[in-house]
């Protein structure tokens, strides 16, 4: 089965067409480049993949999942998402600090969130209240955490 699959996309600005009838099928582990001249439809592809663009027929599979309709917000979440030409960096901030802020859709809100587990365990009382610490944190990472700190 296609990891990402585009079966028969459409998208019209007006009564100009961007896109007419693309198909694609992207294997996993395959490595898939989309190319061609100005005003091919590249960009019009990957906003589609990405739901910056809702095709006007056809239907965007990936993993099996038909996507076509959720928000990018959603698909950002089953991890697709495209990246833009513009590599500007935020001034200020490390490379590293700049990669994170690619990954803020998976931050969690919470305790642990800090990703300072003895801080944690400070702010619920110390390691004396390690049983309300496993009760605040909901999320089975942060249960991961705690278990392997509390061995």
């Amino acid at each position: 089965m296609a990891l990402l699959a585009l079966d028969d996309l459409h998208l019209s600005f007006g009564g100009v067409a961007a896109l007419n009838g693309v198909s694609i099928e992207v294997e996993p582990h395959d490595f898939f480049a989309i190319i061609g001249p100005n005003g091919a439809g590249k960009t019009s592809i990957f906003n589609c993949i990405s739901g910056i663009y809702a095709p006007t027929r056809g239907r965007i599979r990936f993993d099996g999942r038909d996507v076509t309709r959720l928000a990018p917000h959603q698909r950002a979440q089953l991890r697709i998402a495209r990246t833009f030409q513009n590599i500007a960096l935020f001034r200020g901030m490390t490379v590293l600090d700049n990669v994170k802020m690619g990954r803020h859709i998976h931050l969690r809100a919470g305790l642990l969130a800090c990703g300072d587990v003895e801080v944690a365990i400070q702010l619920a009382g110390g390691p004396a209240s390690a049983q309300h610490l496993v009760k605040i944190c909901s999320t089975p990472s942060g249960l991961s955490v705690v278990s392997t700190v509390f061995r």
